[in-house]
Order: structure tokens, then C-alpha cells, then sequence
């Protein structure tokens, strides 16, 4: 089911269903959270995806608007499936939990406020926004 997901997704955005792309797109698939390339890599070893094609694939995949960018504290970039996500597609923030170490998007209510807040002739491009806490289910195994 999933990765007839994962060739339907594909087709949709334009993109050649390569075996390398279902399956990078079939691991987003399974996950609500944000990736690293090193977590990619180390879910994938077994399909004998090398670190290049994973790169190509996801960077193909963020140009055509499968996937966005996530902002990490340490340094990893994070990739997340925008298609779970309707607000993806703008401006939103992220949550990332300090005890399970997963990364989730999170829909801003109030964009206005955010931006509110430039001094006078700036002009913001883009807004990263990243908090950092417990998550609920981390909360419940306290």
C-alpha cells in the first residue's frame, strides 16, 4: 500500500518512480516526524541506497515540494513530508522533543504576529520558528 503511495505521490509531482525514490519516499510515507540524511541512510542500508542517490533523491524531492526543510539545533538538516501537512506549504513552525528526539511541524494561528515584529523597512523572506520540550507522549511517560 505504501509504496503504491509512494508511485502515486511520484507521478503526481512529474517525477520517474525509481526504485530509489519509493523507497526514500515509502520511509517519509511511514513516519509523522521530521528525518535526517543519516537516519535515511541507516533505515534504507538494506535496500543498498548509497548516500549520493539519497541526497540527488531528496533534494528532487524538496524542488518539486514533496518534502521541506526542517531547522535542527545540531546541525543535521531534517527533512519532513510536506504533503502530511497542508500548512507546510507556508510559514510554520517546529517542535522538537528533547527526550525522544523527534521533530514535528507545528501550523502557526497567527502569522501576522510573527512578522509584526520586524523593525521598520525589513523585509523577512522566510520565518524559522523551532521549540524545544517535551512532547505529549513523552509528557504521559513521565
Amino acid at each position: 500500500m505504501i509504496q503504491s503511495d509512494a508511485k502515486d505521490l511520484l507521478r503526481e509531482h512529474k517525477l520517474k518512480a525509481t526504485q530509489s525514490r519509493i523507497s526514500v519516499l515509502s520511509l517519509f510515507l511511514e513516519v509523522d516526524r521530521g528525518l535526517s540524511s543519516p537516519e535515511i541512510e541507516q533505515a534504507l542500508e538494506q535496500e543498498s541506497i548509497d548516500r549520493v542517490t539519497i541526497y540527488r533523491t531528496l533534494d528532487s524531492f524538496e524542488q518539486a515540494g514533496i518534502i521541506h526543510k526542517i531547522p535542527s539545533e545540531d546541525h543535521f538538516q531534517l527533512f519532513a513530508l510536506t504533503l502530511n501537512h497542508i500548512h507546510c506549504t507556508q510559514t510554520h513552525a517546529h517542535f522538537h522533543c528533547e527526550k525522544c528526539d523527534q521533530t514535528i511541524c507545528m501550523p502557526i494561528s497567527n502569522k501576522k504576529l510573527l512578522y509584526s515584529e520586524l523593525p521598520s523597512h525589513f523585509t523577512a523572506q522566510q520565518a524559522t520558528v523551532l521549540f524545544n520540550g517535551v512532547c505529549a507522549e513523552c509528557n504521559h511517560l513521565s
